[in-house]
């Protein structure tokens, strides 16, 4: 154990990777928090599963693609490229109301997710130096994800009370009209 906790502290490129696993869990567990209540507002219960469904079977795809995108591309620009693709889907979700764009985002959006996992998990193998280290690493690993998600969600339940979720689409409802006349924002006007 001692010997690995030395592995971890010692290395230049395992340490980044768990400080960019934190941030990545935070990101990740806003968005999935919110995701089912935001897509209520274009789509029935019925729908969304299917939804979650589908993206769930295209992400499968996608894994058994993967390895030769990153063999292909490399890792680092595999990396680049889905985040750049999240953030487009994302954004592309704020900023519409077609029901067709936002399902095309979610699934775009959900696809990345994974494959932001999967590229992450591969700098980790490629930062462990010592096969024995392994099991060690990828479970600080996956703690310091699980925390991530646990700070985001413990201590802060309270801002997720309103509704419509203003605080999370507060970019969709600045732009479009439709959103002005929310509840919470004709209560906060008396």
């Amino acid at each position: 154990m001692h010997e690995t906790l030395t592995h971890i502290r010692h290395s230049h490129k395992i340490i980044p990777l768990f400080i960019a696993n934190f941030f990545i869990a935070l990101h990740y567990i806003l968005v999935i928090y919110i995701n089912s209540s935001f897509l209520k507002e274009f789509l029935s219960a019925r729908s969304i599963s299917a939804l979650y469904t589908c993206g769930a079977i295209l992400s499968f795809i996608l894994f058994i693609f993967a390895p030769k995108l990153v063999k292909k591309v490399s890792n680092f620009k595999f990396l680049i490229s889905i985040f750049a693709i999240e953030a487009f889907a994302l954004l592309t979700m704020a900023f519409t109301s077609s029901v067709l764009i936002v399902v095309l985002g979610f699934l775009l959006y959900f696809i990345t997710v994974y494959a932001i996992f999967y590229s992450m998990d591969v700098f980790l193998e490629t930062a462990i130096k010592k096969e024995h280290h392994t099991g060690i690493l990828r479970a600080v690993y996956l703690t310091i994800a699980n925390l991530g998600i646990r700070e985001f969600i413990l201590p802060r339940p309270y801002r997720f009370c309103r509704p419509d979720f203003w605080h999370t689409h507060i970019l969709k409802k600045s732009v479009s009209p439709k959103y002005h006349t929310s509840t919470y924002a004709r209560q906060s006007l008396t």
